[in-house]
Parts: C-alpha cells; structure tokens; sequence
C-alpha cells in the first residue's frame, strides 16, 4: 500500500491523506476509552497501533489501565519540553522485558481538530 509522501513534523512521520478517525475506523489505531483516561490522568485522546495494542494490551483483563499509569508517568516527564518518550519499565503482556526494536514509543501531536492527542507505538510502527 502506497502511503503517498510523508509528513515529517517535530515528532513522527504523519501520512498526511490519513485522519486520526480513518486509522481508528480502518483498524491501524486502537482508540482508548474516555475512562480509562481519566483514571490514569491523561487528558489527551489516545490511540494505540494495532501492533503496540497487541504487545502491550490484547485481551488480559486489567492491562489497560496498567500501560496508562505508566505512559501518563513517560507524559509527566516529557511534557512540554518533548512530543515523544519511550515508556520504560514496561513488561509485555508476555511478561517478558521489551528489546529496543519492543519498546513502547509515545508521540504527542496534533489530532484531525489540531487537539493535542497521544499515539502509542512501535519503532515498526513508524
């Protein structure tokens, strides 16, 4: 699939023909529930890539507020001198620590109404 030229802005490459709400209608993003937000203090909408959801999340009852905890503590630190940070610390749902090429990446940027939103992924991802 030919993704067409690629926005390169402060943080990641962007497919500019791709709105936030299309990857979530296609499958490419996992949109996180407003509850699960607020419980674990963030205020930004969120969005997981399937793969990051899938190493991250899947179906273990109770893991989504476990990964949000820690990426509101990665956001904590990073916001607002940085737009992106490496969520550390964080097993996957394998139990097993990440390799580099595993690690949880989180990249603040605009979202399709210019609000601040949060993308959750892989360096495959990218």
């Amino acid at each position: 699939m030919d993704k067409g030229p690629m926005y390169t802005g402060p943080s990641s490459p962007v497919p500019p023909t791709s709105t936030r709400a299309q990857l979530i209608e296609s499958g490419v993003l996992v949109d996180v529930p407003t509850l699960p937000l607020q419980t674990a203090g963030l205020p930004f909408p969120v969005g997981f890539t399937a793969t990051a959801w899938a190493m991250y999340v899947g179906d273990q009852e109770g893991r989504l507020e476990v990964v949000l905890t820690e990426v509101g503590r990665t956001v904590a630190q990073m916001y607002p001198e940085r737009e992106s940070g490496v969520v550390s610390g964080l097993p996957m749902i394998s139990g097993q620590p990440p390799r580099p090429r595993d690690q949880l990446h989180v990249e603040m940027h605009p979202g399709d109404q210019s609000e601040v939103v949060l993308t959750l992924l892989l360096p495959v991802d990218y």
